[in-house]
């Protein structure tokens, strides 16, 4: 069995904007405390040891990097380290930066038409969700397979740290939800998901949803 470790970068500066995989601001000190209280949550749940290192896989992007580094410190480091240009958030495209007024102020109508149907349209010169997922899909799969040949014949825990967008893709993919489950839950900045894989011979695996956006 795999357990794998769900985890959101803290707030970062200009949150609450488009940010997606062009824009790469640093954590703001919110998000550093966040960071530092997530950690603490995470040793006096027994969900992390203290002094034991697991993989730890990132997105590229500072926000996750330096999440990472205060959550899992020496661990997220070395040979430990596994940082992943396709874990990064959706690519918005020229909406990157900008916040939804700003958007409709300069892009009205194509923001609508992506608001319409955003599994296949993108913004301009960004990525749909169809494109997304799929890329999102690919790393999950070198997550586990990596992962999963650490295991040997004992469980194993591995950890994701990583963006909202992404989080939820993952989750929806491996508890096969379709598409549109995308909004359907929230996955709060400095917060931890939990899902446990089991080895399926049929169907490859089959995951079980522990816990969902726990601070």
């Amino acid at each position: 069995m795999i357990k794998l470790i769900l985890i959101r970068h803290g707030e970062c500066i200009g949150q609450g904007t488009y940010l997606g995989r062009r824009t790469n601001p640093p954590l703001s000190d919110s998000g550093r405390l966040q960071a530092e209280r997530l950690k603490t949550r995470l040793l006096e749940t027994g969900v992390v040891s203290a002094g034991g290192c697991i993989p730890v896989y990132s997105s590229g992007m500072r926000r996750a990097v330096e999440t990472a580094e205060i959550i899992f410190g020496d661990c997220f480091g070395g040979a430990a380290e596994r940082k992943i240009s396709d874990l990064a958030e959706i690519d918005f495209g020229e909406w990157d930066g900008m916040s939804a007024d700003e958007i409709v102020t300069s892009y009205g109508d194509e923001y609508r038409k992506w608001l319409e149907d955003p599994f296949f349209k993108s913004p301009p010169c960004g990525e749909s969700l169809n494109d997304f997922n799929a890329r999102v899909a690919d790393s999950l799969n070198r997550v586990l397979d990596e992962a999963g040949s650490l295991q040997g014949d004992e469980s194993v825990t591995a950890a994701v740290v990583s963006h909202g967008g992404v989080l939820r893709s993952i989750i929806c993919s491996l508890l096969g939800l379709p598409g549109k489950s995308h909004w359907s839950f929230t996955i709060d900045c400095g917060s931890y998901s939990i899902v446990n894989i089991y080895p399926d011979g049929k169907s490859g695996r089959t995951a079980v949803l522990e816990k969902l956006n726990c601070s």
